[in-house]
C-alpha cells in the first residue's frame, strides 16, 4: 500500500476523495467545504505529523485512527462547525505540540487526553469554551505547560465508575 485515500462529502453533498503517500507528514484537507469525513486511512500514516481539517463545514469528526500516528505534532480543526470532539485517542501522541481548535461550536471540552502530552505547547479555544477534565489528573506530577497556564479554567470532574 504506497497511498490511502481520505473520502469525503462537502455541504453540498457531493462525495470527493484525496490521494496521500503513505509516508506523508503534512495532510493537508482545509479550505474544501467538507461537511462528512472519514478519517479511518489514517490509521496506515504512521508518519503523520500534521493533520489540517480547518476552515470547513465539518460538525463531527471520529479522532480514533490518530491513535496510531505516534508522531502526531500538530493538529488543525479551527473554522468548522465542530459540536463535540472526544480527544482520548491523543493520548497516545506523545510528540503533539499544537491543537488548534478556535471557531467551533464547542460547549466544554474534556482535556484529559492531553495531560499525557508531554509536548503540548499550543491549545487554542475560545474563553468561553468550558474546560473540564478527570480529578485523579490534578495530582498528576507532570503537566504539559499550556494545561497548566489553564489551571485556573479547569473543572475538574469525578470519575463515575471510581
Amino acid at each position: 500500500m504506497d497511498e490511502v485515500i481520505i473520502h469525503y462529502m462537502t455541504t453540498t453533498g457531493l462525495h470527493k476523495y484525496e490521494s496521500f503517500d503513505i509516508n506523508s507528514k503534512d495532510i493537508f484537507l482545509d479550505l474544501r467545504d467538507i461537511a462528512v469525513i472519514d478519517l479511518t486511512p489514517l490509521i496506515w500514516c504512521l508518519k503523520l505529523e500534521e493533520l489540517n481539517l480547518r476552515n470547513n463545514k465539518i460538525q463531527s469528526v471520529d479522532l480514533s485512527p490518530l491513535r496510531k500516528c505516534l508522531g502526531l505534532q500538530a493538529l488543525r480543526l479551527d473554522r468548522n462547525l465542530i459540536y463535540e470532539l472526544d480527544l482520548s485517542p491523543l493520548n497516545h501522541c506523545i510528540d503533539l505540540e499544537e491543537i488548534y481548535l478556535t471557531r467551533n461550536l464547542f460547549k466544554q471540552i474534556d482535556l484529559s487526553p492531553l495531560f499525557f502530552c508531554p509536548r503540548l505547547k499550543v491549545l487554542e479555544l475560545e474563553t468561553s469554551v468550558v474546560l473540564i477534565a478527570d480529578m485523579q489528573l490534578r495530582s498528576n506530577g507532570t503537566w504539559p505547560k499550556v494545561l497548566l497556564d489553564k489551571f485556573h479554567r479547569i473543572n475538574w470532574q469525578v470519575d463515575d465508575a471510581s
